[in-house]
């Protein structure tokens, strides 16, 4: 699927926050990490088929690269990576002299490394209750605050369950602190992606968890059904990025590619592989790199010719080299081979170009007074087909729907917004 392009604008706020008669609504968006939209169908999934049917299901592509803390992050701040700084999941800054991951709960929560402001902090700022349930990047400080509800740690023993539990309590929480604002709840699952990875995509594992993820989804909604808030409350149901199946017969490792004393550091792996070559030896690096790539296995980048539709390549955290995997070829650094006990067939990975059509992401919205959309015009006559758009768009419509004015700069524009409002 090709990816939607969108022009790089300062949007126009004032039509952005004219909006519209309606009256603003509560947001409850659900993150399901990993998940791709084509599975919503495969598996048995009632309660998701359900608010499509209800509402509007789209193809959604996501940012490059298709990682969980860039793609997350770029979901709720309009910002390409390039923009927002967290370019990986793990990344050198040479400003810095430092390195940044996921892993290391202390770092990765220094506001330092983050630019842009997320839509939680938007709507504190101009006075909405928030919410935020294990979404990554929900414990950092931005604009000098914190939702009014989080969990102080993101960790992937949160279960799904647990997000549950505390968004609906926090949901309570928000409307005795202020009945007369909208809320903006936030809650994150990470168990498709996890099993995504292994057993991988295509395993019985991923139809059983996908099955137990709608069914906690449809615990949420029935809750909020409970407490008579459908007709007030936009459902959004999102993904970061999709998954595909890897194979021992399309692998290859790093050290058989390139001469590993030519490398200071190197960052990701299997689908995308940043390189910083020692001072004196980027050539050297790209030279034997770009001998041995094909269409069918990887292709080599130096960052300043990394394709302009993936709007990568102005940070100065993206490394000089950049290697891109095919989709389904996998590159190993050294040891990960025997980490995963010498094969890759019961893996999944993402990271990959995000026009590729294993990486597309999920958008499910149930908007009251909205337009209906399904995805494929193979569901029904009635309803309009929901074109693909890139995910920086959704901060938008987040901002729209809670009637606050959205982050500035962003690189989103109201391209969501019109095929949904």
């Amino acid at each position: 699927m090709p990816p939607f392009k969108s022009p790089v604008i300062v949007i126009n706020v004032a039509l952005l926050f004219a909006a519209a008669s309606a009256a603003p609504l509560n947001v409850v968006m659900i993150g399901v990490d990993g998940c791709h939209p084509d599975w919503v169908t495969e598996a048995h999934t009632p309660n998701l088929v359900r608010l499509a049917n209800q509402g509007i299901m789209g193809h959604m592509t996501p940012v490059f690269p298709t990682l969980t803390f860039p793609s997350q992050f770029s979901i709720v701040t309009g910002l390409y990576p390039d923009h927002h700084g967290i370019v990986a999941n793990e990344f050198y800054d040479p400003k810095e002299h430092a390195s940044w991951t996921y892993r290391n709960d202390n770092l990765a929560a220094e506001p330092r490394w983050w630019s842009g402001v997320p839509i939680w902090a938007v709507a504190k700022t101009q006075g909405l209750p928030t919410a935020v349930a294990n979404w990554p990047t929900s414990r950092v400080q931005f604009q000098g605050t914190f939702p009014d509800h989080f969990v102080e740690t993101f960790t992937p023993k949160y279960s799904a369950e647990q997000a549950a539990r505390d968004t609906l309590r926090w949901i309570d929480q928000m409307r005795e602190e202020k009945p007369d604002k909208p809320f903006l709840a936030l809650m994150y699952i990470d168990e498709v992606d996890r099993v995504g990875h292994r057993p991988g995509p295509k395993s019985n594992e991923m139809a059983a968890v996908l099955e137990r993820i709608d069914g906690v989804i449809g615990e949420v909604v029935q809750a909020l059904e409970k407490r008579s808030l459908m007709d007030t409350t936009a459902i959004l149901v999102v993904s970061d990025h999709g998954m595909t199946q890897l194979s021992d017969q399309r692998r290859a490792e790093l050290g058989d590619l390139v001469d590993m004393a030519l490398i200071e550091r190197h960052f990701e792996y299997v689908s995308m592989v940043q390189i910083w070559p020692k001072d004196g030896c980027l050539e050297d690096v790209y030279r034997q790199l770009k001998a041995k790539q094909t269409d069918s296995t990887f292709r080599v980048y130096l960052k300043q010719d990394l394709p302009d539709r993936l709007r990568y390549k102005v940070n100065r955290r993206i490394a000089p080299i950049v290697v891109m995997s095919a989709p389904g070829f996998s590159i190993l650094v050294p040891g990960v081979l025997k980490k995963w006990g010498g094969s890759v067939n019961e893996y999944g990975a993402h990271g990959y170009d995000n026009a590729y059509p294993e990486m597309t992401s999920l958008f499910i919205a149930r908007i009251p007074g909205s337009k209906r959309a399904w995805m494929s015009n193979s569901h029904t006559d009635r309803q309009a087909r929901l074109m693909p758009f890139d995910s920086v768009h959704v901060h938008n419509l987040l901002a729209r729907l809670l009637g606050v004015a959205p982050a500035q700069p962003n690189d989103g524009t109201s391209a969501l917004i019109d095929q949904v409002l």
